[in-house]
């Protein structure tokens, strides 16, 4: 009973510093384009009480998960449950200081609602004259690099947002909170089948965890809608219903691209299994035309599957803060030389490859490690494949490792604190002190990815030594991970 007292206590700790985001960001009255920089002024005390809100966040979120340890799962339940949608929902009135995407998501689909055009296809500023298309100018050139899928589940808001971008906002904000929360469910969900007494804890993790907060209810971010189907797919494989989720993998990529990369590994998975049972025809019928039907939804009304092909080529073109824009920086001496470049690229592709093939032959030969490899796909995605890595890509590491026990778990979080620290020195240090972007560059994929990287190597280094399989300390496998076959 004291630990789950300790749990309401630190659940009301942590609305303190989110009230204070959302009086300091309102989003109420502030329907405009702007950001956390010139709403405080870039003044240094800005900084500090950002770095002081961030860091009393992050505090209390370890000791939440520390004392969630020590709570039995039923009674833990309540207060992580009702703590982490409070605070959902209290971030859902912050302005989206750190990013304008819900503000594109708004005109992209107004160009699909209120014209009838592709935004796969036609450039917002084809519609210059909308007013919607004005708050998205600044890529307004480049076609969407969203999946079909999206449009149609984005369209209902700008129908019925009408002329009132600030309506739409609050339907796309609406849309990141459903999402976190549906998100929080299907943890739980899988969890409770697996690990009951540390469903509660996973829970937390993720619906807690400050980088989420920020950047789906805060900034209203899209990721967890195809992160949802992820979960389900994980969800149905783990409940003997794994012939769907293809299905489902392919639904999430409709949306965005990234389950792409994770498909081969269900399959193999679910190959793998198969092979340990009795073939059913009938299973991978309603597989194969599932996958039909979320390809003829989903192409609807333009059916042009070629421009997921051009989206993927714009989003391909963007280099950001990422090890690979900072290894061709640094190779190229500060101006980007495009042969490096394509070097540095193929090189990480080829690493990525190499990479997913192992998990594949893990996968393979133990299907229970699917989590796991799923983790590990999306976290060397991101450090040796993706040009671009945004901040809020760190929630999809969240939401996994939350299946996950041991050192997945500390290196989301870890990854998490540096995409949230790195706002500091993007939006006020470059502005107070450092113009230089390239040392900007440098710092800022230091800051995401030297805490994760350096748990990566620990835990593997310490797997060597031990000389035995991830389940020996009870880690990605057996423990949290292991689905009975």
């Amino acid at each position: 009973m004291r630990g789950t007292r300790k749990l309401w206590f630190a659940g009301l700790l942590m609305v303190l510093p989110s009230l204070y985001f959302v009086l300091r960001y309102p989003l109420i009255g502030n329907i405009k384009l702007t950001d956390m920089g010139w709403m405080s002024g870039h003044s240094q005390q800005g900084l500090w009480e950002f770095l002081l809100a961030i860091t009393c966040m992050f505090l209390v979120y370890s000791y939440a998960i520390i004392t969630c340890t020590h709570v039995d799962n039923y009674s833990a339940r309540y207060p992580v449950f009702i703590c982490g949608v409070a605070l959902v929902i209290i971030f859902a009135f912050m302005y989206p200081t750190t990013a304008i995407d819900v503000f594109v998501y708004a005109a992209r689909s107004r160009v699909f609602t209120h014209y009838g055009a592709d935004p796969m296809t036609t450039p917002a500023n084809k519609f210059f004259f909308d007013h919607f298309v004005r708050f998205a100018q600044q890529y307004g050139d480049n076609i969407s690099v969203y999946g079909p899928l999206w449009n149609l589940l984005a369209a209902p808001i700008t129908v019925l947002s009408g002329e009132s971008m600030g309506k739409a906002i609050v339907g796309f904000k609406l849309l990141a909170v459903l999402s976190t929360i549906a998100s929080a469910i299907l943890i739980y969900l899988v969890l409770r089948e697996i690990s009951p007494q540390g469903a509660s804890l996973g829970v937390l993790l993720f619906l807690w965890n400050p980088l989420v907060l920020w950047e789906i209810p805060g900034n209203g971010h899209n990721d967890l809608v195809f992160l949802i189907f992820v979960l389900l797919a994980i969800l149905a494989w783990q409940r003997g219903f794994g012939f769907v989720s293809p299905a489902l993998l392919l639904a999430g990529a409709m949306v965005k691209y990234v389950p792409f990369i994770l498909l081969p590994i269900f399959l193999v998975a679910i190959g793998s299994q198969s092979l340990r049972k009795s073939l059913d025809l009938r299973k991978i019928l309603f597989g194969v035309v599932s996958c039909c039907v979320v390809l003829l939804i989903s192409f609807w009304p333009f059916y042009n599957p070629w421009a997921i092909y051009e989206s993927i080529r714009e989003q391909d073109r963007i280099m950001l803060v990422s090890p690979a824009s900072a290894l061709i920086n640094l190779l190229s001496g500060g101006k980007v030389d495009q042969d490096i470049a394509s070097w540095v690229k193929l090189t990480g592709r080829g690493i990525f490859l190499i990479v997913l093939l192992i998990l594949l032959w893990v996968v393979w030969k133990s299907p229970k490690f699917l989590p796991f490899a799923v983790f590990e796909c999306l976290f060397m995605y991101l450090i040796l494949a993706a040009w671009s890595v945004q901040n809020w890509y760190g929630v999809w590491l969240v939401a996994i490792a939350a299946l996950i026990n041991g050192w997945h778990r500390a290196r989301a979080i870890s990854m998490s604190i540096g995409m949230l620290y790195v706002y500091g020195l993007f939006i006020w240090v470059r502005y107070l002190w450092i113009q230089d972007g390239i040392e900007l560059l440098y710092w800022g994929v230091l800051m995401i990815f030297l805490l994760p990287v350096a748990f990566t190597l620990v835990q593997y280094g310490l797997r060597i030594f031990l000389d035995k399989r991830p389940s020996a300390k009870g880690e990605a496998a057996t423990s949290l991970v292991s689905i009975s076959s």
